[in-house]
């Protein structure tokens, strides 16, 4: 707005030149020529100061400008000071020059607007922003059975977003979030360490909602112990050997690790096995699905984000009006690695959006679309 305000001016000192250059040549009063063109060059000066505030090569372009016509003013002004000499001609010449100085400049006008409207709409436009959300909180659910009520299924959602581009008409925005379901449930473990499950804490059991929003970030890796997962209350106790070679553990490779007695070993005897008494399929088990004996010590913080889902995307925008966008869904724990599609369209208040999930044939999120309608009241 400043800059519009400054080309009026411009064209105001233009209209008052051309009076004086139409009045040059009839006018015999010498010295209100001089004052009227002194008030003009004045004007002149005070506009550049004023365009000078705002550094962009437009404007550096513009005040080369105003220097020739601040210039063409001066010797103009010395011509008239020169007293009895009939400068005519020199003084018509210099008056059209100044006019054609004012012209140039205003030229200009188009370009500098429309380089400070795309650094103005650079600097207001949100260039990055973070958010956090937490969905979902409250007490466990059930529906006819309180003892067999299931955890409440709180989400947090953290994202940040970037404008990475705006002109005013096209704009490019990335994004990224990540889910983490904030529920804390322990299968049976063996916490106290000594090779057998006891008491409600080894259990399987979840956190109340209030704890979990903090132990979730911790139940995978850090709390509990080895892992008990077939039906028996023993962690471990049965050896494997690997008869046919093919690295699965099949039926009756499974042995238990008894004395002579037919009592297990202590747990802390180094023949003690590692593995549970499985119950592997016809096609047999990986060895990782059967150990229970050290599993508590396998278990890292980065299995807590393994279990989180990642969402990345693109979209570009033109105008406000039309927008097309890109993604990718990451979700290693439940085998969704699809890549995502869309498009909106915004004409006053309505709006409209289409998403597509591409995957392999079969994939239980492969083809989905979804479609949204949204009114601005």
């Amino acid at each position: 707005e400043k800059i519009v305000d400054l080309f009026n001016k411009l064209s105001e000192i233009y209209v008052n030149q051309k009076l004086l250059t139409d009045t040059l040549a009839t006018s015999d009063n010498k010295d209100k020529l001089i004052n009227e063109q002194i008030l003009v060059l004045d004007e002149l000066i005070e506009l550049r100061a004023e365009f000078s505030e705002f550094d962009f090569k437009e404007i550096i372009r513009l005040d080369e400008g105003l220097n020739a016509a601040i210039n063409d003013i001066n010797q103009l002004l010395d011509l008239l000071r020169m007293p009895n000499e009939s400068k005519t001609n020199e003084l018509t010449l210099l008056a059209d020059r100044i006019l054609f100085d004012l012209m140039e400049i205003d030229v200009s006008r188009g370009d500098i607007l429309a380089h400070s409207t795309f650094k103005s709409i650079s600097a207001n436009s949100d260039k990055f922003n973070f958010g956090l959300s937490v969905t979902n909180i409250g007490p466990k659910i059930w529906f006819q059975d309180q003892t067999q009520a299931d955890p409440a299924p709180t989400n947090m959602r953290i994202g940040i977003f970037s404008n990475v581009y705006n002109d005013g008409f096209n704009k490019v925005n990335l994004m990224f979030d990540a889910n983490k379901l904030l529920v804390s449930r322990y299968q049976e473990m063996d916490w106290n360490g000594d090779g057998i499950i006891s008491g409600d804490d080894e259990l399987a059991h979840d956190d109340p909602w209030y704890t979990a929003v903090f132990t979730s970030w911790l139940d995978d890796w850090y709390y509990g112990g080895d892992y008990n997962l077939d039906d028996d209350t023993r962690i471990g106790g049965y050896s494997w050997e690997d008869i046919n070679g093919n690295s699965k553990i099949d039926m009756d490779e499974l042995s238990a690790s008894v004395d002579s007695d037919g009592e297990f070993l202590a747990f802390s005897d180094s023949e003690y096995g590692i593995y549970g008494n499985c119950e592997p399929s016809s096609s047999g088990m990986s060895p990782d699905e059967c150990k229970e004996k050290g599993s508590g010590d396998d278990r890292s913080f980065s299995t807590e984000l393994e279990e989180m889902v990642y969402n990345m995307g693109a979209e570009y925008w033109y105008t406000d009006n039309f927008v097309l966008r890109g993604g990718y869904i990451y979700d290693q724990e439940g085998k969704i690695t699809n890549p995502t599609f869309g498009a909106g369209i915004r004409f006053a208040q309505y709006g409209f959006d289409f998403g597509y999930t591409a995957g392999e044939q079969g994939h239980p999120r492969a083809n989905t679309m979804f479609f949204s309608v949204n009114i601005t009241l």
